[in-house]
């Protein structure tokens, strides 16, 4: 006889709940999000095999730490607006109202960043080297700042989209900034062969022109305008997510520049293009937390906390499937890659699986980072990601030295969990306050 254990009847209901959830976290908008966002994020992707084949590992290392600036800036410039957008929409009591109090945010980060990119345009055209000299020579750095700006534009309209959950515009909109990413890298680097320097370049002319029409997005469509008050209430939000994000770029980028520095730049072009293989991961992350920040947010504007609280468990659930499904993806692919790639690139995937892993612990972060910015605890949020990046950088500073792009995983794993960890006890504090969804109004009170 058998001496299997049988599967009791009841685990039949429980095994087709999970997978009506699976189905769940995947259809709707969530899919449109997945499909529209990825492909605007792709472009860097797309334009491996190109960039791989032209650049050599250190030049993609220098186009890589330029990335970094570019990701960097659009906080710096707007001083946290971009992130007051949102919640601008979301306080408003109806989609009219929120509407046009997320059209006058947006209308000030325009401001705000067309003002701070002139200022750092200024301030390179007169402190910084003139002539080709990788990413710290006078031209390369306008570049940049132009590209950053641009950036911080083009996610105004996403934004405003996903928040209002027009799926298929905010789809529309991410495809056309996919193909304009898209066709600049092929011109400047692909067809004009400008190598490095035609990388950067693409980034500047393709958010330029994303960017111009995202103004127009902004001042006609919204039809944003500027109130003194409006700015006041906007930075009182927006600021304190100015330290977050920063401290959330250096956990990303502080191992990128330190292997710089510390001599490994044929590594780190092998390391960046593993992040950006395994990055199709965050990418769906990504295209999750946009249609689910939404789905909560509504959530959240007709119940309130105490429907967070019930729905927490169930939130985590669905971020962590959104985790599991590309990552399974990504490594039934990965012997794949290396057709694709130069041939100095090509033992790039052996680092892939370690950064799998990884993204599961980084995922973590998310639904708890939107208990906390519903439950109105957005000061808490910075400290916890600086400790994050404290502990990231230290990490770097002790392991890159002697074990390279290894000491950098070992880094970003150790960031990582400090800061989802910390968040994850915060996130429990806020529900906890909170009266289960089920309390009467009296009993609330």
């Amino acid at each position: 006889p058998s001496r299997r254990r049988a599967v009791p009847a009841a685990d039949a209901p429980r095994t087709g709940l999970m997978l009506k959830r699976i189905y769940a976290s995947l259809r709707g908008p969530t899919l449109v999000y997945l499909l529209a966002s990825g492909l605007a994020r792709l472009g860097a992707i797309v334009l491996i095999p190109l960039y791989t084949h032209r650049l050599s590992p250190a030049a993609y290392g220098d186009y890589a730490l330029a990335q970094t600036i570019v990701s960097l800036l659009p906080t710096v410039l707007s001083l946290g607006l971009l992130s007051a957008i949102p919640r601008a929409y979301f306080s408003g009591a109806t989609r009219e109202e929120g509407t046009r109090a997320a059209g006058n945010v947006a209308a000030w980060t325009v401001t705000l960043v067309a003002l701070h990119a002139l200022v750092a345009l200024a301030g390179i055209s007169h402190f910084a080297r003139p002539g080709s000299g990788g990413i710290t020579s006078q031209w390369e750095l306008s570049c940049v700042v132009v590209a950053a700006a641009g950036s911080a534009l083009t996610t105004i309209p996403a934004v405003c989209l996903r928040s209002s959950q027009r799926s298929i515009a905010a789809a529309a909109w991410q495809l056309a900034e996919f193909g304009t990413v898209t066709g600049a890298g092929l011109v400047f680097v692909g067809l004009l062969g400008r190598g490095v320097r035609g990388a950067i370049e693409a980034l500047a002319t393709a958010y330029l022109v994303c960017g111009i029409v995202a103004v127009g997005f902004v001042f006609i469509g919204l039809r944003g305008r500027l109130h003194g008050d409006v700015l006041r209430r906007a930075l009182r939000f927006g600021i304190p997510f100015v330290p977050h994000l920063i401290a959330n770029w250096a956990q990303l980028a502080s191992d990128r520049w330190l292997l710089k520095f510390f001599g490994y730049e044929a590594d780190l072009g092998r390391y960046v293009l593993a992040m950006q293989l395994a990055s199709v991961v965050s990418l769906a992350v990504a295209a999750f937390h946009d249609a689910e920040s939404a789905r909560i947010g509504e959530m959240f504007r007709r119940d309130g906390m105490p429907k967070l609280r019930a729905e927490l468990r169930s939130i985590q659930r669905r971020y962590l499937v959104a985790t599991a499904l590309p990552s399974v993806a990504v490594l039934l692919a990965l012997p794949l890659t290396p057709i694709f790639l130069g041939p100095h690139f090509r033992s790039t995937t052996t680092l892939v699986p370690i950064m799998l892993l990884l993204s599961i612990v980084d995922t973590a972060y998310f639904p708890s980072s939107n208990v906390v910015y519903f439950a109105g605890r957005t000061k808490v949020i910075p400290v916890i990601t600086v400790a994050g990046a404290i502990t990231n950088l230290l990490a770097n500073l002790l392991l890159v030295p002697s074990l390279g792009v290894f000491g950098g995983l070992l880094a970003r794993g150790m960031g990582y969990g400090v800061r989802s960890g910390a968040l994850w006890v915060i996130a429990q504090q806020c529900v906890r306050e909170v009266a289960p969804a089920s309390t009467t109004a009296d009993e609330a009170s």
